[in-house]
């Protein structure tokens, strides 16, 4: 097995004061969400992770909030992906997922599953590997092909000594070298789609931008009008929004076996 990148709960810190959530550090990072919730659990009693806690209001690894298929249903019948879902009711996707297994068999799941069109489907390492050569990222399959990232990510770790495999490292060590081709954004635009209700993750999804670049684009506009009314409407934001729960990694170990969506981002 390869050796994963490390951090420590100091960048795990930053990243989430940049408005990043713990699968979007995971997948920055190159770590595991097992690594960045071991990290969290060893800070404990360190200044960082009371900041963390915080920030988060709560403490590591307390149970998120539940949600039943109805509510599932409702929400997907205006529309909402499953991350959006999670966003907006402040639970995990391996919550939601958990519930749609559980639903199986009564009326509701059967509606939910004909809105779809389908059982979330499996994809192997050939179709990843056209997908990535289309420019697109793995979240962004993950949306396309109705899987999970996790499960991209297995299929990716199952596919070693693969031709299609060294190909696809080829790439991303490519992409790496030369950097990848992002859109920008200025802080206007920022702004524009912060008022309208969208958040860091949202907007990133929407601009086919990174958070990275985001959260750079708005530092860099620190002390402007622009900059003081985005950071009025993130405070009033938050003293009006719910706090989010953590989950555990068993819950995120549910997604290999789940088409799940990540938004990005949605966060």
């Amino acid at each position: 097995m390869r050796k994963r990148k490390n951090i420590d709960i100091k960048r795990i810190l930053e990243l989430t004061k940049q408005g990043l959530t713990l699968e979007q550090i995971a997948d920055q990072e190159h770590v595991s969400c097992v690594t960045l919730n071991n990290r969290i659990r060893e800070a404990k009693g360190t200044t960082e992770y009371e900041e963390y806690k915080n920030i988060n209001g709560h403490e590591h690894g307390h149970e998120r909030k539940d949600i039943d298929m109805k509510r599932i249903l409702e929400l997907t019948m205006q529309g909402l992906t499953l991350g959006q879902i999670a966003d907006k009711e402040h639970v995990s996707l391996a919550t939601l997922s958990r519930r749609i297994r559980e639903a199986k068999g009564t009326t509701e799941y059967e509606e939910y599953k004909n809105i779809n069109g389908h059982e979330r489907k499996d994809i192997d390492m050939k179709r990843i590997l056209e997908l990535i050569k289309q420019g697109l990222t793995l979240e962004q399959i993950a949306d396309k092909e109705h899987v999970s990232c996790e499960t991209l990510r297995k299929r990716i770790r199952e596919a070693e000594e693969t031709p299609e495999y060294e190909e696809y490292k080829r790439i991303q060590k490519k992409s790496k070298k030369s950097g990848p081709k992002r859109k920008d954004i200025d802080m206007k635009r920022i702004l524009e789609l912060t008022k309208q209700g969208l958040t860091l993750g949202q907007i990133a999804d929407k601009e086919h931008v990174s958070i990275a670049t985001l959260s750079k684009r708005i530092s860099k506009e620190e002390g402007t009008p622009e900059y003081k009314e985005y950071k009025r409407i993130q405070k009033k934001s938050k003293k009006n929004g719910s706090n989010r729960k953590d989950i555990d990694m068993k819950r995120i170990v549910d997604l290999t076996k789940e088409g799940l969506t990540l938004e990005q981002i949605a966060d």
